[in-house]
């Protein structure tokens, strides 16, 4: 086992552990969606979830490692507002890591390159800003 194994071992340990209790990244979105609004929280959600994939970036071995890491960022931000409505809507976590396993495997799965291309980041994001919004509002009022 190398240096890097060892590394990117420890990291899905870590990412592991937390994806089972409290800890999570995820776990503010609630707190600050009460306080800031969905908007502000998505977007502080996603800074989070961006800064804490950046080692993988450095990985070797790891499916982020040599990519664009801005262009990922794009991409974290659309996904946040999708897992914020997810969390939003249903109160779960578990839900929010299945919908993240299944973006994941996307691409993975259809040898698609998630980071190739800034205008289909920044589409799929927009898109998913839009939609996320509007959907939270619908169930406020059927609720």
């Amino acid at each position: 086992m190398t240096f890097g194994d060892g590394v990117r071992v420890s990291y899905r340990m870590r990412v592991g552990m937390m994806s089972r209790n409290e800890t999570s990244p995820l776990t503010p979105f609630p707190e600050l969606d009460k306080k800031l609004g969905f908007l502000l929280s998505n977007l502080i959600t996603a800074v989070i979830w961006w800064l804490w994939h950046l080692p993988l970036f450095f990985i070797t071995g790891a499916s982020q490692y040599h990519k664009n890491f801005f262009v990922f960022g794009v991409m974290v931000l659309g996904l946040s507002f999708m897992l914020g409505t997810v969390r939003k809507l249903t109160g779960s976590v578990w839900l929010c890591v299945l919908c993240h396993a299944i973006i994941n495997s996307v691409g993975n799965f259809y040898h698609y390159d998630m980071y190739g291309s800034y205008l289909a980041a920044a589409v799929t994001t927009g898109v998913m800003a839009v939609i996320s919004p509007v959907l939270v509002h619908i169930f406020k009022m059927d609720h």
